[in-house]
């Protein structure tokens, strides 16, 4: 797995750049790749990120794009190249309150977030967004069970575009579910309550049963898979109603007392004929 480095966390652009060269991230010739995308020597790369030469602003923005940058580290990594471009105090001085005004923000969503009960129901537009696609939740969890984790190493476990997995990542960040600290991912907000009339949770099952049809198709050796169309009495269905209760509480019990190896999913059905009418 590729280990994260923390652009928020980074005391200058430089520092971060040479930590992401030299961690497994891009692979062997990675800095010639960049010359390439940038249109420049191989030897300026080196001279700039060992020397007092400086990237562009232009160079900058290119550069962000070769890493993958999502608009908000953008944003915050040419904050860190104008700073450290500047050539008075005052303007390094106004870059660096700029830089400050977004860790702060940062800090007080992380906050923010801790200080609120699980309870507590989150936006609506944030909600819908949140269940909006099956890899959205999955992610929240991949990052409980791979915390140092980056986008690319995410996107490999899920087959998905790495350009989504970020964005996933950043609005998973943004609307606080999840934050970075150390160069591990954190996560903020475990567990999300719907009513039972929510869009959001018709969604939400949609989504993961979907992903059970998927799963018959290469399935792993400890899946379960049961389905049984029955035909019962009224106290046996509501005594196997009161069991399957139970066995969520005992999830939930589990659950709050285990580590996080690995990512599964729980889906119980148990339900009458839809459309049926009694004679």
């Amino acid at each position: 797995l590729f280990a994260m480095v923390d652009l928020y966390t980074a005391k200058t652009y430089k520092d971060y750049v040479r930590k992401l060269l030299e961690g497994p991230h891009f692979g062997r010739g990675v800095r010639t790749r960049i010359a390439d995308f940038l249109k420049i020597p191989n030897s300026q790369i080196s001279a700039i990120l060992n020397g007092t030469e400086e990237f562009t602003l232009e160079q900058g923005v290119k550069l962000s794009e070769f890493f993958g940058h999502s608009k908000s580290e953008t944003h915050y990594f040419m904050l860190l190249l104008e700073r450290d471009r500047a050539g008075t105090v005052k303007l390094k001085e106004y870059y660096t309150s700029q830089l400050q005004r977004i860790l702060e923000k940062r800090l007080e969503v992380k906050n923010r977030v801790q200080a609120e009960s699980l309870d507590d129901p989150i936006e609506a537009s944030t909600t819908l967004r949140y269940f909006e696609h099956w890899y959205t939740t999955a992610l929240h969890r991949l990052v409980r069970a791979y915390p140092t984790a980056d986008f690319r190493s995410l996107a490999q476990m899920l087959g998905l575009d790495p350009k989504v997995v970020r964005t996933t990542l950043e609005f998973l960040e943004s609307a606080g579910f999840i934050t970075r600290a150390k160069g591990k991912w954190v996560d903020l907000q475990s567990r999300t309550h719907l009513g039972k009339q929510s869009i959001a949770l018709k969604m939400h099952h949609n989504h993961w049963r979907l992903q059970a049809l998927r799963s018959l198709d290469a399935p792993a050796a400890e899946d379960l898979h049961y389905t049984l169309v029955m035909s019962l009495d009224h106290p046996a269905y509501a005594e196997i109603r009161k069991l399957l209760l139970e066995v969520v509480a005992t999830t939930d019990r589990t659950l709050s007392q285990c580590g996080d190896e690995r990512v599964a999913t729980l889906n119980i059905d148990l339900f009458e004929l839809p459309g049926f009418q009694a004679p």
